[in-house]
């Protein structure tokens, strides 16, 4: 009897903890920069500011064929999509075998994996350069926008399959695009123009670009620590504009500074699981849950056979 209380005790205790939890560690992300796995990321300032966040073992630069492996991404928290360096300031277009395979990982609909788009080159703003040697072709370091990256990414990475898009990896995320880098991913309401370059009126003293917050008001997790509005360094921004997006899903857009056109125009566009740090359900238990909870119920039944028994026999 003593064994039986035991057992039931033991299988209890299996199907409330469940698979081991991956605690307190670093999330660890797959970063395709153009599939170029180059150290450094030839000045992409998206390495420098993974790295300064969450430590240089966080991400892994990943080739193309890797990218479109089915399974692949699923050792990661969540995938980057952006260019490599400044040799193309478009970056590259993903392949349907990749974007079909960021689909299945970042899932749809309640169960999708948290998203955040990036519509300009924030990579280019993001090497700090008191810690790393940046590129030269750089645009200065603003903190602001490292923290809304940072931010984003550790957002996106809590739910385990997460997405980042920067730039080229922003204008395929939403649902369709004009940019020609197609088939489109999907995995947010809105339809991108292709890369646009937009300079601070020549006739004014440039100040750079104005950020504030958007629609979606204050006091969201993905906010945290930046206090707008703010204004960055740079003289010339490129980004895709977005049309036809859910006002709900704009995190920060650019301000009017009466230097530009870019009032109203998002920056920063996320669903709900970073926006508000939200974690969607699982859609399917891990194989790991599975398991132990199958031990359980096995045992669980096995101490009510024996109780049953018991009451039987006396």
């Amino acid at each position: 009897m003593t064994r039986l209380r035991f057992a039931g005790a033991w299988a209890l205790a299996l199907i409330l903890t469940g698979a081991p939890s991956s605690g307190s560690a670093a999330p660890e992300f797959a970063v395709w920069l153009s599939g170029n796995t180059t150290p450094g990321g030839g000045g992409n300032g998206i390495p420098d500011s993974l790295t300064a966040a969450f430590g240089a073992s966080s991400f892994t630069l990943i080739t193309s064929d890797q990218l479109g492996t089915p399974g692949f991404l699923d050792a990661f928290d969540a995938v980057v999509i952006s260019r490599f360096g400044f040799e193309t300031i478009l970056g590259t277009a993903l392949s349907p075998a990749q974007v079909t395979e960021i689909q299945r990982y970042v899932g749809k609909g309640a169960t999708q994996g948290g998203v955040a788009a990036f519509t300009n080159d924030v990579a280019d703003s993001l090497c700090n350069p008191q810690v790393f040697t940046c590129s030269p072709n750089a645009d200065p370091y603003d903190p602001n926008l490292n923290q809304l990256f940072v931010n984003a990414a550790t957002l996106a990475a809590a739910t385990h399959h997460g997405y980042i898009g920067e730039l080229n990896g922003a204008i395929m995320a939403f649902t369709s695009n004009t940019s020609g880098f197609l088939p489109a991913i999907g995995l947010l309401p809105g339809t991108s123009s292709g890369v646009t370059a937009v300079e601070q009126d020549p006739i004014k003293p440039p100040v750079g670009f104005l950020y504030e917050e958007g629609p979606i008001g204050t006091g969201h997790p993905i906010d945290q620590g930046i206090t707008f509005p703010f204004t960055t360094n740079e003289k010339t921004l490129f980004l895709g504009y977005v049309t036809n997006f859910d006002k709900g899903n704009i995190v920060d857009q650019y301000g009017d500074n009466g230097l530009d056109a870019l009032g109203g125009v998002p920056a920063i566009i996320a669903n709900k699981a970073v926006i508000d740090g939200v974690a969607p359900p699982p859609s399917v238990p891990e194989p790991a849950s599975l398991v132990l909870l199958g031990f359980g119920l096995a045992g669980l039944a096995a101490w009510k056979r024996g109780r049953r028994d018991a009451r039987r026999d006396s």
